[in-house]
């Protein structure tokens, strides 16, 4: 009935009220999350006429729930879940007023039962939609969706293999996950941060890739570091690294001209100064943290057929040559807030420590940078 009151032009009136439905049980179970127990264990409320309250559907036993669900047709809360998702300027609104309760509402029931939780795991929706909302090139970091979709896929990355493999290899590693074409969300134009923290929670959620001593050789291959390099994943990442330093050369070159090119307060629409100082440190976060639990001879290997090892190694000379001076040029020259200056300032330092510690990694590695290395230099284990 949906499908032939036609959504290319505006959502019917159906949607609507699904939308408000959905609005209500996430407001319920925002109110009292027991609530949620009746759906996950029988979406059916009503057998043979009679109310069933979520302690009797606990104890009916999986044959009886089975044949109820034979029974009941159609499912209450299975259509309920049959959401519409789409992108689409005709389609904002409702996606602002009753798509991101839709997945708030998956969330509440995914934190609190395992097995609804593993079934969105598996479920390709979830991170299509973190994809297409968040992610991609038309994605935004501003819209109502993020909350939900960003925090709950970190959420999802730490409790869930399955999900960081799925997220991984189909969305962050894949280079054509960017509305079909050959541009990576590492890659694409729009400066965004977002791709960069859940990669970083990726390393730091996979039990295979902890950062103390270098793993065994059979501990890589299943872990999620392997999965990156096998993929191409340093070359992407190196590539966001030079995208975010080139904007960062800009902005430096615009204080020293006197040409202001973003920042908070500057015109134009230019990426605010805090998300370049962020997205650069991010990016060489992660490119250390791929490489960091290997062993020398690994790294060595890697480092002997990347194709930018130099150039992010000339790179990361430079970034630790700016000093405060220039730092705080650029703070005054880009108006960043009295109230926003010291955690700018943290970032620049992160930057500059970050530089060094892959500077230091390289230098461990005899004879695979043919540029100057910082002599003595040695990577700590965080």
């Amino acid at each position: 009935e949906l499908d032939r009151q036609g959504r290319h032009a505006s959502r019917p009136p159906a949607d609507i009220v699904k939308g408000e439905l959905i609005w209500f049980y996430e407001t319920l179970l925002n109110i009292n999350i027991e609530c949620g127990l009746s759906f996950v264990l029988d979406s059916n409320l009503v057998e043979k006429g009679e109310n069933r309250s979520p302690e009797a559907n606990a104890t009916v036993s999986p044959e009886k729930r089975r044949k109820q669900s034979e029974d009941h047709t159609p499912e209450v809360f299975t259509k309920l879940m049959e959401m519409y998702v789409t992108t689409g300027k005709q389609t904002e609104q409702y996606n602002r007023t009753f798509t991101f309760r839709f997945y708030k509402l998956l969330l509440l029931l995914a934190n609190s039962h395992k097995d609804f939780r593993d079934y969105v795991h598996r479920h390709d929706n979830w991170t299509w939609a973190l994809n297409a909302f968040i992610l991609g090139s038309s994605g935004s970091d501003s819209t109502t969706l993020f909350e939900p979709l960003f925090y709950g896929s970190v959420r999802f990355i730490n409790d869930s293999q399955v999900f960081r493999d799925r997220l991984l290899t189909k969305y962050l590693l894949d280079k054509k996950s960017n509305g079909g074409r050959n541009v990576n969300v590492f890659t694409q134009s729009r400066l965004t941060t977002s791709s960069l923290k859940l990669l970083r929670s990726v390393f730091e959620s996979d039990k295979d890739s902890q950062y103390g001593s270098p793993l065994p050789q059979d501990a890589v291959r299943k872990s999620c570091i392997h999965t990156f390099h096998s993929a191409g994943g340093l070359s992407l990442i190196s590539t966001s690294v030079m995208k975010f330093a080139k904007r960062l050369r800009d902005e430096n070159e615009g204080c020293k001209d006197g040409v202001g090119k973003g920042g908070p307060g500057a015109g134009g629409g230019s990426t605010p100064f805090t998300v370049i100082i962020e997205g650069l440190y991010l990016s060489l976060r992660c490119l250390w943290m791929s490489l960091h639990p290997l062993r020398v001879e690994e790294i060595q290997s890697i480092l002997s057929s990347w194709p930018q090892v130099d150039d992010i190694n000339i790179l990361c000379t430079q970034l630790e040559t700016y000093d405060d001076t220039e730092w705080q040029k650029c703070f005054e020259h880009h108006n960043v807030g009295a109230n926003e200056i010291e955690s700018v300032r943290v970032d620049t330092v992160r930057v500059m420590q970050q530089a060094k510690e892959v500077k230091g990694m390289f230098s461990c590695v005899d004879g695979t940078i043919r540029t100057t290395n910082v002599a003595g230099s040695k990577v700590e284990a965080e």
